[in-house]
């Protein structure tokens, strides 16, 4: 894994950014002790990645997943058609 130092990646961002493309996830340091990741990402993983970072999707999961365990949810049908919508 590669580790470059935040002076370094103030005076090469560029190519430490290019860095991570090309050999996965840099570990910057200060002080010789690690304080942060820069890690590739892709478009089609940002939405996962903002998801899973995001405090209360984890509050709000939990909170669903109790809710099927416990009976209280409806079937989608039902939503529908309590809002008026076709069932199409």
């Amino acid at each position: 894994m590669v580790m470059v130092s935040i002076k370094e990646l103030h005076d090469e961002t560029s190519a430490v950014i290019r860095r991570t493309r090309e050999r996965g996830p840099v570990i910057v340091t200060r002080h010789g002790k690690p304080v942060a990741i820069i890690q590739p990402i892709t478009e089609e993983e940002l939405e996962d990645f903002v998801l899973v970072h995001y405090p209360g999707f984890h509050e709000g999961l939990k909170e669903a997943l109790e809710d099927y365990a416990a009976g209280r949810i409806k079937p989608l049908s039902k939503v529908k058609a309590d809002l008026g919508l076709s069932d199409r």
